[in-house]
């Protein structure tokens, strides 16, 4: 993709996106802008709601830990994005409470899917930050 507006088009025609970014979550201000267009219903101002408890609208696979934090705290106004930093944590929220967006060490979000927790089938958008570090 050239452009955040051929990115966006792509990703409503259901199209992968590719950002390439260097690897610091100060610089990924377009994967937050492609996100926050993506997790909209459409009707301005509205965010779209994930599908159920577990399924989160987006995933946030990071190399560790102290990444998913620093996504967390990078979020725009009115994101919320869990980090996973415990997993028993995680899995109760992601039990009783629909999670916006979910950002995690890899072998953290495959424990919770094994666990059922982490219900990946009604997420829209993954992100992979950084896979050389992954």
């Amino acid at each position: 993709m050239t452009g955040l507006t051929e990115a966006r088009a792509a990703l409503e025609r259901g199209r992968s996106v590719v950002v390439i970014a260097p690897p610091a979550v100060e610089q990924a201000e377009a994967v937050w802008e492609l996100l926050s267009g993506h997790l909209t219903s459409g009707t301005p101002g509205v965010r779209s709601e994930p599908v159920s408890p577990g399924s989160p609208a987006s995933v946030i696979i990071c190399a560790d830990a102290t990444s998913a934090v620093e996504w967390a705290d990078a979020a725009p106004g009115g994101r919320r994005v869990h980090p996973v930093t415990g997993l028993s944590r995680t899995q109760r929220l992601l039990q009783s409470s629909a999670l916006e967006i979910v950002a995690g060490a890899a072998k953290d979000l495959a424990a919770l899917v094994t666990r059922s927790a982490l219900k990946l089938a009604g997420t829209r958008t993954i992100v992979v930050a950084w896979p050389e570090a992954l």
